[in-house]
This record gives structure tokens, C-alpha cells and sequence, in this order.
């Protein structure tokens, strides 16, 4: 198993104390998915302009959210955040000590993609050779990346499309995916792996992970939280606009 961290956050202007309490909330939600994944930890920032900046490490949470490179990528949290993706990982293809492996995975550039994914694909190569995409690495969580750059647009993700191809892909899965094209829109998928989510309608923020406990224990308890947990076979299309309210459509 791995864990899937982070939050998702509608671009506003917020005071010093709230952007370090919400890289403090990150910090929380990586160190809380800790047992989900010991192995490798990583951590993306998306801004509205599609730049995307990531670290990763093979190193628990606990000493990942130590490093001065993760403490510099969340001094990147400011106006124009749209998405912090973290990732722990329990590596079941693709040893974690090769980094590339390590997630969150990304595509860089205009036409860049990022995604994270707990659970596992078994006989990955087959759905390679199948759909004849590039293969770099060798984790399987690779195949979702490339399935989604497959059905990549000027707009994002083409959703339909791209589901359709995932259901042809047999195994477990629970993931997160973002694109540059367009930052403010994520998508979260569920098969039959846990994903949890809980809005702040005051800060305009959505925090999702992978059990509903990471999240108790990770979330400010001075802020009011509204939980909800993924259906199974459902993928949700968030808006930063308009977090409350995903698009849910079946898998």
C-alpha cells in the first residue's frame, strides 16, 4: 500500500500565517501517511500557471519534511497555489532507491501532468505493449501517467476517454492527477483503493488522504471541516472554483 496526501486549494490571496498553516497541515498529512509507505516520500506544488515543482526522496516523511528542499518548496506556497501533491510510498514494482520511481510522477512542461497512485497493476507490461505507450520506469504507476498524457488536451485530461482506458487495466487503485493545461482542475480516481476528503469552506481548501484517521489527525482543529469519503468506481473532476462541488462520474 501507499498513501496519497495533500489538498487542493482555490488561488487567493492569504496572510503569512494561514500560508504556513497550510504547508504545516502538508507536513501533518505526509508525516500521518507515514505508515502507509516508509520507503519514499514526495511533494508537488501546482501553480495556476501550470508550473509545476516537485521534491522526492527515498526517505520516510518523517525525514523528508525535515529536508531544507521540502522546507523550500513549501515557501512556494503562495496566491497562485492550486495543488500540494504528496506521496508515500510502499514500493511493490520499481525499487524506490532509483527516484525516478518514486512518486508523485510528472510529465513536465506546457503539456505537463502530474500523478500520484496507491495500489498496484499487475502484468503492467502487457497494458504497455497494448496501448503501445513509452515506457521510462519501472513502476507501474507509470501506466496511468501515460494513459492520461494519451488522452491530453488544450483544455486537461479528456475524462471519458481516458477512464475507458483505465477500465481496460485490471488491478487496484486509488490516484490523484493534475494538469498543467489545466491547474485548477484535479482529478481523483477510485476503484476500490480508500481516498478521503475533507472541504474548509472558510479557507476554500479540500484536504484528501488515503484513511479518514490521517486526516483527523493531520487538519487544524480551529478550522471547520466537512468529510466525505470517495465511493468506490467513481471518478470526482474538482474545481479550485468550487471545491464542494466535484463532477462524480462512475469508473
Amino acid at each position: 500500500m501507499c498513501g496519497l496526501a495533500g489538498l487542493v486549494l482555490r488561488p487567493q490571496p492569504r496572510s503569512p500565517r494561514v500560508r504556513i498553516m497550510i504547508a504545516n497541515m502538508f507536513s501533518r498529512l505526509l508525516l500521518h501517511s507515514e505508515h502507509r509507505g516508509p520507503h519514499a516520500t514526495g511533494a508537488l506544488v501546482m501553480t495556476t500557471t501550470g508550473e509545476m515543482v516537485m521534491e522526492k526522496a527515498p526517505v520516510p516523511a518523517h525525514r523528508f519534511i525535515a529536508s531544507p528542499a521540502f522546507q523550500t518548496l513549501c515557501a512556494r506556497i503562495g496566491p497562485d497555489t492550486t495543488v500540494l501533491m504528496g506521496h508515500t510510498r510502499w514500493p511493490t514494482q520499481g525499487s524506490h532507491f532509483d527516484n525516478q520511481n518514486n512518486q508523485p510522477l510528472i510529465l513536465p512542461g506546457a503539456d505537463g501532468l502530474a500523478v500520484a497512485h496507491n495500489g498496484d497493476i499487475p502484468q503492467v507490461s502487457r497494458y504497455f505493449t497494448q496501448f503501445q505507450l513509452e515506457r521510462e520506469w519501472g513502476v507501474d504507476s507509470e501506466l496511468l501517467l501515460r494513459l492520461a498524457a494519451r488522452h491530453c488536451q488544450p483544455h486537461g485530461i479528456a475524462l471519458q476517454p481516458f477512464i475507458r482506458d483505465v477500465a481496460v487495466c485490471a488491478g487496484h487503485l486509488a490516484a490523484i492527477l493534475v494538469a498543467a493545461a489545466q491547474p485548477e482542475t484535479v482529478i481523483l480516481l477510485r476503484r476500490d483503493r480508500p481516498l478521503h476528503v475533507a472541504w474548509c469552506p472558510t479557507q476554500h481548501l479540500m484536504a484528501y488522504a488515503s484513511e479518514s484517521a490521517i486526516l483527523r489527525h493531520a487538519l487544524p482543529t480551529s478550522w471547520t471541516w466537512q468529510h466525505q469519503a470517495v465511493a468506490p468506481e467513481t471518478a470526482w473532476v474538482v474545481s479550485c472554483a468550487d471545491l464542494a462541488k466535484p463532477t462524480v462520474v462512475p469508473l
